[in-house]
């Protein structure tokens, strides 16, 4: 016996060819593992081994994919950080520059979209503008502007002031677009085609007239503070000082020429906001993508009798949904008159349920 365990070939024991004289096993052994070549017993020995592999080498690659994602999902903010570095930065580079003399009685503020040129007799307005943020004094409105419209699309400014949104409409709508801005104020509208032609933007319309329910002539209160002008009666703090003038009004669908689509139409008219929408049901009508954005005030309302639930009503009749801007994000949330009572000043977007403009504003809820 410890003559045959000598002659035992170990590297043909491992691998299953032990001499079959040393330990008398046969071909069909059942330490043979069958049709394989291999003895059952090694087989036994490597399982354990190639799970634990299959565990470890298995738990790697999850891990390594992980990583992978982690790397892209930081790549991502770094870029979102970079472009908001180089946003902030050109902003500030905007801002820094200040108001600009640009004659005895005017001077030019540079915003994101271009220069507005600003009555110096205005100075609250010309304080609020140098201090406002680059996109102006509604950042939140001009960047739900730049949402909604696109090149060659049309859009409507009523109540254009200096002209702030409008040249942030035309950006948007390019020369390929059209603008139609109305401002009954002659301090304001007698600039406005000048900013236009100091922006090199010739696709703006302006029409100095105020927009309403019927056209004819109404009374123009002009208000001591640039913007609070209106049709209606100015608070009792404003009203001292207050010039009262005679202004064209004419119904919306009767200054626009006919047949043309509108994408947007933003009103700031202090209160008129239900006289304007009078006079356009042709326009309401005939562009269902319609968006519109209106300035809601309580105070407005009160002036003429009115309250939040009047005011809210009379769009969502015509098939409107409401979302209020945030100034400071530009994130829009849904609206209604509970959540819009006792509110002194918020921009409203509208919008009719299932359109481009509807999915936009829910996204940036």
């Amino acid at each position: 016996m410890e003559t045959a365990v000598a002659r035992i070939d170990f590297r043909k024991a491992f691998s299953g060819e032990v001499h079959r004289a040393s330990f008398g096993v046969a071909t069909g052994s059942r330490f043979a593992a069958a049709g394989t070549g291999q003895p059952l017993w090694r087989k036994l020995l490597r399982a354990p081994f190639s799970l634990i592999r299959r565990f470890f080498v298995g738990g790697l690659h999850t891990r390594l994919d992980d990583v992978q994602a982690r790397i892209a999902t930081m790549n991502d903010a770094i870029r979102e950080l970079q472009g908001l570095m180089g946003d902030r930065l050109h902003q500030l580079d905007i801002k820094i520059r200040g108001p600009h003399h640009y004659d005895e009685n005017t001077d030019a503020v540079r915003l994101n979209d271009g220069y507005v040129l600003v009555p110096k007799a205005a100075k609250k307005l010309r304080i609020l503008l140098a201090d406002a943020p680059a996109d102006g004094l509604e950042p939140g409105t001009c960047q739900v502007i730049r949402k909604i419209l696109a090149q060659g699309m049309t859009a409507i400014d009523i109540g254009a002031n200096v002209g702030a949104l409008t040249i942030a409409c035309a950006r948007a709508v390019g020369p390929t677009g059209k603008v139609y801005a109305f401002e009954p104020e002659p301090a304001f509208a007698s600039l406005l085609n000048e900013t236009f032609d100091l922006n090199g933007i010739s696709w703006v319309k302006l029409q100095q007239l105020a927009v309403s329910r019927s056209n004819g002539h109404a009374t123009f209160h002009i208000s001591p503070i640039g913007g609070h002008s209106s049709l209606y009666s100015l608070p009792f703090e404003e009203s001292a000082q207050q010039v009262n003038i005679e202004v064209e009004t004419r119904r919306l669908d009767d200054a626009i020429p006919p047949g043309g689509s509108v994408d947007l139409v933003k009103m700031d008219v202090e209160g008129a906001e239900l006289d304007v929408l009078d006079g356009m049901p042709q326009i309401i009508r005939a562009n269902p993508e319609l968006a519109i954005i209106a300035e809601f005030g309580s105070s407005h309302l009160a002036k003429q009798g009115l309250t939040s639930d009047i005011w809210v009503e009379r769009f969502l009749s015509l098939g409107f949904n409401m979302f209020a801007i945030d100034e400071m994000t530009g994130r829009c949330e849904p609206a209604s008159a509970d959540s819009l009572r006792g509110r002194d000043s918020v921009n409203v977007a509208m919008t009719r349920f299932g359109t481009r403009v509807h999915r936009l504003l829910v996204e940036s809820a």
